[in-house]
C-alpha cells in the first residue's frame, strides 16, 4: 500500500509542476504580445479568473486550458 501512496504523491507533484510550467509559458507569450489577462480571456472565451488561476499554476490538469489559451494566441498543434 505504501508504494501506491508514494506513486500517487509523485504523480500529484508532477501534475503541479506541469501546471506551473504551463502557466509560466502562457504568461510569457501573453506578455510578449502585449495582451492583458482580460484580453486573452475574451479571445479564448474564458473568464479573467480562469486565466489568472492558470498562470498561477492552479489548474490541474493543465492541458485542456493550455490548448485553449495558446490557440487563442495563434498557436495550433
Amino acid at each position: 500500500m505504501a508504494g501506491t501512496v508514494d506513486w500517487f504523491r509523485q504523480d500529484q507533484e508532477r501534475a503541479r509542476w506541469d501546471a506551473e510550467d504551463s502557466g509560466l509559458v502562457v504568461r510569457l507569450i501573453r506578455e510578449e504580445r502585449g495582451w492583458t489577462r482580460s484580453q486573452l480571456a475574451d479571445v479564448a472565451g474564458v473568464s479573467h479568473v480562469d486565466v489568472v488561476q492558470f498562470e498561477a499554476g492552479a489548474v490541474v490538469p493543465a492541458q485542456p486550458m493550455l490548448v485553449r489559451l495558446t490557440r487563442a494566441m495563434g498557436f495550433h498543434s
